[in-house]
Order: structure tokens, then sequence, then C-alpha cells
């Protein structure tokens, strides 16, 4: 039997997102989460319902400007090179 809820590193595993990303997503309420403690609980069903029903960007979301990465995805090297020059850093 699978359990009912996941442990942070298990939705990370299961995800494929760095555990850093799994509790800012968890904190920030975009995943579905309870802490308890200090460990973040995630339960399974919960978890399989929000992925089913959140928006995912398409491969041609060129056209949808509506689509955005979720903001615990790192950001591109374009957007790096920006900050740097705001904070005084030649890129």
């Amino acid at each position: 039997m699978k359990e009912e809820v996941l442990t942070a590193k298990e939705a990370s595993k299961m995800l494929g997102l760095g555990l850093c990303q799994i509790y800012y997503g968890c904190e920030r309420g975009q995943i579905p989460a309870v802490k308890v403690g200090r460990r973040w609980l995630i339960p399974r069903a919960a978890l399989n319902h929000w992925l089913s029903h959140c928006a995912l960007p398409s491969r041609n979301s060129d056209q949808d400007s509506s689509a955005r990465p979720a903001p615990w995805v790192r950001r591109g090297v374009e957007d790096t090179e920006s900050h740097a020059t705001s904070w005084g850093e030649t890129p």
C-alpha cells in the first residue's frame, strides 16, 4: 500500500525537483502541503489533484503570454544578467 502522505524529500524525487524548490513551493502555498512541526507533509491525493489541474506551459508558449513558469523555477541566463547589472556588477 502506498503512503498517503509524502515527505518533501519523497515529493522532490517524485517531481524531479530540488528539495529547496519543494520547500519554497510549500512555504508559498504553491504546493499543497501541511507543516507539522519542522516537517512538510504533502498528501499524495492532493498533490496528484494539483498536478492534474495546474496549468503547464505548452511548447508553443511564445504565442501565449499568460503561460509563465512557476516562481520556483530557476531563471535563465538573460534574467541573471539583468540582475547583475542592477546590482552594479558587470555582466
